[in-house]
């Protein structure tokens, strides 16, 4: 054996090349001359599913591996222990701890190496200094975590998307936007990897009620715009709520602005250009009348996701579009935080779909994908990690607070968006036509 502890690196990227080269450039000839093992950088490991997915050209030469690779390669001893860098800690350490990584093995960073382009020798000395006054690397004390046994393995199901039957990976979720913290099972179909819940609880409305957010706007009846109407077309929004986005909307000129939702307790109307119906989209009759029909994260939120797109396919002009802003899966959210994915919002997604799980749905009710876009962002991280450590969703952006700095959500951000990029974040935006 070799006086080194063989680390690896959580993150790939600039940051993570940097830390490296700290490493073997300062800590080392440093921790040598007081007679310390010295730290050998052997692994830089990424959040992605796919090892081939990482590689990317400025890492070209270097030992890569996706996270449950390297914590195999942690309990076969190949791995001695990880560095993660403070940008990313908040969230990466709770996984590798529950994962069975040792606490005393999990180290993070305190040097501020984020800012330094080169490495001139004015920083090196200012972080040496630093690392000898209050030491380069300390062990994590973790935040108390919720550790209930949410992998149930494999369980028969019925795909409620596409019919498959098998056994499937399912999960056990908690209800924790009002704190009731509910459990409810969920699985993934193997063949359209749609999310879904196993069983619709009877009592579903009553996880949504006057105090749910989207409820939130009270009805004015006698509002006045400040703009005038300059567009006409017939809009439907699905899902709508009490209305927010339908009323900004009447405030840019839109006058023709219609919504549905069936829970709310009445019909609702903002001024002469904004009238919502206590319904479902099956209730309208308006056929073919339509220029736009839109489910803003709602869709998820329908039991009948193969009757809802047949609906607003006969509402829906032959020129009209159909867009579905939508949570979706898979994802790096799930991937690295698990059933503690905040999008999840047990009970009331019912489905969270894949791609392939809304071309289906399409095909099956003759419409056809024009568009799609990734835009997710970086509460896919931070309020999963807070459901994690038992925050519910509506204390979770004051504690957050004290648990990740500025730089850490600017380095979540990143993370989201090149999530995107690989069409790996958490959310989308899907845009249907009609098939003719």
């Amino acid at each position: 054996m070799d006086n080194k502890i063989h680390l690896a690196i959580v993150g790939t990227g600039a940051v993570s090349v940097k830390v490296g080269a700290i490493i073997e450039q300062v800590y080392n000839p440093l921790a040598m001359s007081q007679g310390a093992d010295a730290l050998s950088i052997d692994w830089y490991v990424a959040l992605w599913r796919e090892t081939e997915d990482v590689k990317y050209s400025d890492l070209t030469g270097i030992n890569v591996c996706t996270l449950s690779e390297s914590i195999e390669k942690y309990k076969n001893g190949d791995i001695e222990g990880f560095i993660v860098p403070q940008g990313i800690y908040s969230y990466a350490i709770p996984i590798l701890l529950l994962d069975g990584v040792r606490a005393e093995t999990v180290y993070c960073m305190s040097a501020d190496i984020y800012e330094r382009d080169a490495f001139s020798n004015v920083g090196l000395d200012d972080i040496l200094t630093s690392y000898i006054e209050s030491g380069y690397l300390h062990p994590v004390i973790p935040l108390p975590i919720d550790d209930t046994k949410r992998m149930l393995g494999k369980h028969k199901h019925k795909c409620a998307i596409c019919g498959t039957e098998g056994e499937f990976n399912s999960y056990l979720a908690r209800e924790m936007m009002q704190d009731k913290r509910d459990e409810f099972e969920y699985y993934v179909c193997s063949n359209c990897f749609c999310l879904q819940i196993a069983e619709v609880p009877d009592n579903l409305g009553d996880y949504y009620g006057e105090g749910y957010y989207s409820f939130a706007l009270p009805e004015n009846k006698d509002r006045q715009y400040s703009n005038p109407v300059t567009n006409m077309d017939k809009i439907l929004d699905v899902g709508c709520g009490s209305g927010v986005w339908l009323v900004q909307m009447a405030e840019s000129g839109y006058g023709n602005l219609h919504g549905a939702d069936p829970f709310l307790t009445k019909d609702i109307r903002h001024g002469d250009r904004v009238h919502i119906r206590n319904c479902s989209i099956h209730e309208l009759t308006e056929d073919g009348t339509y220029d736009y029909i839109r489910f803003s994260d709602s869709f998820e939120h329908v039991t009948d996701p193969h009757e809802v797109l047949k609906s607003a396919r006969r509402l829906l002009k032959d020129n009209g579009a159909i867009e579905i802003k939508i949570p979706t899966y898979p994802n790096i959210a799930f991937d690295v935080l698990g059933p503690h994915w905040y999008q999840l919002d047990a009970p009331r997604h019912i489905s969270l779909h894949s791609l392939k799980s809304i071309k289906i749905l399409a095909d099956n009710s003759s419409l056809r994908i024009r568009n799609y876009e990734y835009d997710s962002n970086c509460g896919q991280f931070i309020r999963s990690l807070m459901y994690m450590h038992n925050t519910p969703f509506f204390k979770a952006d004051d504690e957050v607070k004290k648990h990740i700095s500025n730089l850490g959500l600017y380095e979540l951000e990143c993370l989201a968006k090149e999530a995107d990029q690989r069409k790996y974040g958490d959310h989308m935006t899907v845009w249907l036509i009609k098939d003719m």
